[in-house]
């Protein structure tokens, strides 16, 4: 069929950057990060369903340092007892890890190099601030031997981006898919990473604009300035089946959660930018824009009509509305391939 291009290779560079405190002892992340995680100290009260942060685990302790000279000994589990009997922590959380990549870095430079050889465009998922650096060096690296720009490469995700990487991803070209869905302020679910990259007195702590998390997670805008391509995905079925593209939008304006919180105000696009994201800037990334992404004489009449003005919601200070929309039609390829019930035209 000709609506089918098999002209694109995902790779996975690294894992994810969700720890689990409630782990007897506390897992680390995995994603690969440019610094070693954090080991926080967590006690959980089942009767109020509370979590709190009771401090760091010294890892330059003599006593961690012992552990890991030898880190089989604590195989026993009568010694791992008497371990946190003595210390007040685990010996499991002497371990020092920055993550893992999921291949080496030299495999991943060859693998990115022969799928540019071929013809593929790459998509690379990274999560944590090393994956990307790791990613945009092999990116570079095919740049620079190759002596072109032909392939509209980029990364997928990009949960924290170290600053000194966001101009260097931006001269190359890349592209990068955001979850904007991701990106809002959640008591839950950041205790699982910033208490693991991040030193935090307690849980008032997490959202400290000086915080490496709240500086450098999903920088859209600086890596948008910079000219970094900014598209959207939902990364389905990850948390939902949907894609939700409204949701998405949604959240790539505001950033906020319920209660109006925003994660990196800083960090917000606009709705045309958002917009893009989701039409023009993916059907670049995909390689397809002389076809897609805009309603242009020449191009597939792909299109859709929505119940409410998203732009103008963004303008009225009413953004947290987008995800409300509803689609009422649906035409692909210059036919209609959904109308809502109750929509006449």
């Amino acid at each position: 069929s000709t609506l089918i291009k098999a002209d694109t290779a995902k790779i996975f560079v690294d894992g994810v950057i969700e720890g689990d405190p409630l782990s007897t002892p506390p897992t680390l992340p995995n994603a690969a990060q440019l610094e070693p995680y954090l080991q926080p100290q967590f006690t959980f009260d089942a009767a109020s369903n509370d979590l709190t942060i009771d401090g760091y685990v010294d890892l330059d302790s003599e006593a961690c340092r012992a552990v890991r000279l030898d880190p089989e000994l604590y195989s026993d589990p009568r010694l791992r007892t008497e371990f946190h009997a003595s210390h007040g922590f685990y010996a499991a959380q002497c371990a020092v890890s920055r993550g893992v990549l999921e291949h080496p870095e030299s495999f991943i430079d060859a693998y990115v190099q022969a799928l540019d050889n071929a013809g593929y465009t790459i998509h690379a998922h990274v999560i944590g601030d090393r994956a990307v650096r790791v990613a945009t060096d092999a990116f570079s690296k095919v740049r620079l031997e190759n002596g072109r720009v032909t392939l509209p490469h980029g990364m997928a995700h990009a949960q924290l981006v170290n600053p000194e990487d966001v101009g260097r991803i931006g001269a190359l070209g890349l592209n990068i898919a955001f979850t904007y869905a991701w990106i809002l302020p959640d008591y839950f679910y950041d205790l699982t990473v910033v208490p693991f990259v991040d030193r935090v007195a307690g849980v008032d702590d997490l959202y400290l604009p000086g915080n490496y998390t709240w500086k450098n997670s999903y920088p859209v805008e600086s890596l948008r300035r910079a000219g970094t391509l900014i598209t959207g995905g939902s990364d389905a079925p990850v948390d939902s089946r949907e894609p939700r593209p409204f949701v998405n939008i949604e959240q790539a304006v505001t950033r906020a959660n319920e209660d109006g919180m925003a994660f990196n105000s800083s960090e917000r696009i606009d709705i045309h930018e958002a917009i893009a994201s989701y039409t023009i800037n993916g059907a670049i990334a995909l390689n397809q824009a002389d076809s897609v992404g805009s309603i242009e004489v020449g191009k597939k009449a792909d299109l859709a009509l929505l119940n409410q003005n998203i732009v103008e919601l963004a303008a009225q200070d009413n953004a947290d509305r987008i995800s409300d929309t509803e689609v009422l039609l649906t035409i692909f390829d210059g036919k209609v391939i959904y109308r809502a019930p109750d929509f006449a035209e």
